[in-house]
């Protein structure tokens, strides 16, 4: 578990000052969290996966919607604990240390949830998605929601900000669709391939892109010199989110799923 665990336990400590408190990662994360607001409501209990630092665990309890969040990163699950705590929701927020291997040990065969979230590329961690995908069904309702936000593997924006920087072959990485990074093998997907992986058991009820017009957090030339110019993509960018070949090209895509 070390190996897999040891990128994100480097990152925990510094994640909410380097995306969540950011102009970008602010914007980009009121996209994602508006949208669980409207799947789910007060008194629902939801699984997270890989939950990371607890942003939307925190974001969701607070406004009444309980949560048993779940990172394989022990560093990722301090951060989480430590929030929850500051902000006295553990009446509403449960934090389980475990991977996707280990839902079934940690959470009990039966145990099933009003729905599921994982925010910011949580699944791209997986490399056999549909197995995945036929464990995470099982553990919700029938009728109610997945939210899966999920990095692409087709993006112009970052094509761009690469090739300005000479790093061909990391473009090459993304499309082809595996990549290492700091030794973990990471996987991008299409929203078509996400959709006929969980398609068995889950019918696609909505999917909008995410970081079309906004750049990725690695166009540093943009996203420090020009918060203004930010909002003003977000703007645009809410406006065109659910055209059909949007969510293709995105940084990421937010896939919404109804349980059969």
């Amino acid at each position: 578990m070390s190996s897999t665990v040891q990128p994100f336990d480097e990152l925990a400590r510094d994640y909410d000052a380097e995306f969540s408190r950011t102009v970008l990662g602010g914007l980009l994360r009121s996209r994602t969290q508006d949208e669980m607001l409207r799947l789910f409501k007060p008194g629902d209990h939801l699984l997270e996966i890989n939950c990371g630092t607890g942003e939307d665990a925190a974001f969701l309890a607070q406004r009444g919607i309980g949560i048993t969040a779940t990172d394989s990163s022990a560093e990722m699950i301090e951060s989480a604990r430590r929030k929850i705590g500051r902000l006295a929701l553990q009446d509403r927020v449960e934090i389980k240390h475990c991977r996707f291997d280990d839902l079934d040990s940690v959470l009990g065969d039966h145990r099933r949830f009003d729905g599921l979230i994982s925010n910011f590329g949580g699944l791209n961690c997986s490399t056999h998605l549909e197995t995945l995908a036929a464990s995470l069904s099982l553990r919700v309702k029938a009728g109610g929601y997945l939210f899966l936000c999920i990095m692409g593997r087709f993006v112009p924006w970052e094509w761009f900000d690469l090739g300005c920087r000479g790093k061909f072959a990391r473009v090459w990485q993304r499309l082809r669709g595996k990549t290492f990074w700091r030794g973990m093998e990471i996987s991008y997907f299409t929203p078509g391939t996400v959709i006929d992986c969980f398609s068995p058991y889950c019918d696609p009820t909505r999917v909008n892109g995410l970081g079309f017009l906004l750049p990725p957090t690695c166009a540093k030339f943009l996203v420090s010199r020009h918060p203004g110019l930010l909002h003003i993509l977000n703007h645009w960018e809410k406006r065109l989110e659910s055209l059909p070949f949007i969510p293709c090209l995105s940084d990421h895509f937010m896939l919404v799923l109804k349980k059969k």
